[in-house]
């Protein structure tokens, strides 16, 4: 009995490690995939509560080969969840606010520039948000498509139309931008 104790000690600990290490960084992810801060934190409050589950009841997140990856698809598919749902607007999560090192940056130029590509980002379409969002978390085409239920081809095609709709709303707006000054 004392093993099954230890090993449920070493669940829980590997939880809570996994949690404090990918919390903010799914909540993080499903901004980028256009929730607002509130709408972001319950996607991953309930994706974490689906690990728990899968710990302590089914036994089976060992079973589950990336889990980094893992946690993003459930937490967009809670976010996603909700048929009708009204999404609040996009928040500015702290680090898109970042201080910068330049001295000839000013924290309202960043602070412009930052809405920018937020706002480009939001008027993607559901998909390409998605695939644009692992794409900034570090995944792989293969990887993000394993999660969107895609191809490493279909997956490169979204991210590439993406950059190339951000590219081209990103540049008129800093063309509005350069003109209004």
């Amino acid at each position: 009995m004392p093993g099954a104790v230890s090993g449920k000690k070493d669940e829980l600990v590997r939880f809570i490690e996994f949690y404090d290490r990918e919390y903010h960084l799914v909540v993080r992810f499903i901004m980028n995939c256009g929730a607002g801060l509130t709408a972001a934190e319950d996607a991953a409050q309930d994706a974490f509560f689906d690990v728990w589950k899968l710990m302590s009841v089914t036994r089976k997140w060992a079973d589950v080969a990336d889990p980094r990856g893992w946690i993003r698809a459930v937490a967009l598919n809670k976010y996603r969840r909700p048929p009708g749902r009204c999404q609040p607007p996009l928040t500015i999560a702290h680090s898109a606010m970042a201080d910068t090192e330049d001295p000839s940056v000013s924290p309202v130029d960043l602070s412009v520039s930052a809405m920018q590509v937020i706002d480009a980002l939001r008027s993607l379409e559901p998909e390409l948000k998605a695939v644009m969002a692992f794409d900034l978390d570090g995944f792989t085409a293969a990887e993000a498509g394993r999660y969107l239920g895609l191809t490493d081809q279909q997956v490169r095609d979204r991210r590439k139309k993406a950059r190339k709709i951000l590219a081209s709303r990103l540049g008129v707006m800093e063309n509005e931008r350069r003109r209004d000054r």
